[in-house]
């Protein structure tokens, strides 16, 4: 079955979605009573289990089809949805629940919510239950094997090695490597390729997030072990945007500006745009990197970067931006206003240049 290309969408209207928001409730009710008629509970436990899964499952739904309604690119969601039916399929889960519930939601808003830009979102949902019900194959990013000096990274990152990983970062470093080069050519595609096997089901959360941390542990290692260059007198901070946890990567392009010589703020994680804009009014960095790693979170940062050049005007930074999702979703992401973007921690230093 031939599944045609995402419709073409127009940025949503304000209006449309707070309507779409306040219809949350209503909508995870139909939802959740739709599914427990199809499938009916054996027990009243099972029954707020399942419930509760359904409410979590639509709400994800949810926030990224209002990501892509809000940025006016149907490849958000389309995105999305190859990208939870490749989970789904390596955890041997059937689609057709998930398309059960996006055909509740179309016809629930279809029947309930009257408003001019309401058929952009009948037809990014319709489209979804056509690619969902075909069960076309397919991840939302395909990643290459890794080459065997990244794999011998993430196989001693999965196995808690931390010694092990320290050696590999020291070792490449004593043949003659920058850290930024160490970030970019060994862990991130060793993170990478550990990111995959979760997806694939091979590996746990757990296991996960073990890797996460021996490679912050290899890293500080790095960044102990590097040479200083002087001071340069240039400025930066970097943040994840609101609502990003993942600072792992942002993190290794932190390192490689102080390491060059720049006097570095790094800020962390889920730093509210409130809080973004004061910090730079207060401190005028010359450069913000930000992160980004979940769809729903590129409205906020487009609402970030607007309020810095309206409240800061020549004062603002110059703003560059990165995380997997500039790879994953480039088109939309270069929409937003950043100056820059970049996909590791060297096109970040490269767009600093500029």
């Amino acid at each position: 079955m031939h599944i045609s290309s995402p419709p073409r969408l127009g940025p949503a209207p304000t209006r449309l979605l707070q309507r779409l928001h306040a219809a949350r409730e209503p909508l995870h009710a139909a939802v959740i009573a739709d599914y427990l008629e199809r499938h009916p509970p054996a027990s009243e436990a099972e029954r707020l289990r399942v419930a509760q899964r359904c409410r979590e499952d639509l709400a994800s739904h949810l926030d990224q089809l209002a990501a892509a309604l809000q940025l006016g690119d149907a490849e958000v969601f389309a995105a999305y949805l190859r990208w939870l039916q490749s989970v789904l399929a390596s955890r041997c889960l059937a689609v057709a629940p998930t398309a059960d519930a996006l055909k509740v939601a179309r016809d629930w808003i279809e029947a309930h919510i009257q408003d001019a830009g309401v058929a952009d979102v009948l037809a990014l949902l319709e489209h979804g239950v056509a690619a969902l019900s075909a069960a076309e194959s397919g991840a939302g990013l395909v990643l290459a094997e890794p080459g065997a000096p990244a794999l011998a990274m993430s196989q001693s990152l999965l196995a808690g090695e931390r010694a092990g990983a320290e050696a590999q970062v020291l070792a490449a470093m004593r043949e003659g490597a920058a850290l930024v080069d160490v970030s970019v050519d060994l862990l991130q595609p060793a993170l990478y390729h550990v990111g995959a096997l979760w997806q694939q089901n091979r590996i746990t959360v757990a296991q996960e997030h073990l890797a996460t941390s021996i490679a912050q542990t290899a890293m500080v290692t790095g960044f102990a072990a590097a040479d200083m260059a002087p001071p340069n007198g240039r400025t930066a901070a970097f943040a994840c945007v609101q609502d990003n946890l993942h600072t792992l990567g942002l993190r290794m392009v932190s390192d490689a500006f102080e390491l060059a010589g720049w006097d570095v703020s790094f800020l962390g994680a889920d730093v509210p745009n409130r809080d973004l804009v004061d910090f730079c009014d207060a401190e005028r960095p010359e450069l913000l990197g930000l992160s980004v790693s979940m769809p729903p979170q590129l409205p906020l940062l487009r609402a970030l970067i607007e309020r810095l050049r309206a409240e800061l005007g020549n004062a603002a930074p110059q703003v560059i931006v990165g995380g997997l999702l500039v790879s994953q979703l480039e088109a939309a992401a270069h929409t937003l206003g950043a100056d820059a973007w970049f996909r590791d921690a060297r096109e970040a230093m490269a767009a600093a240049s500029t």
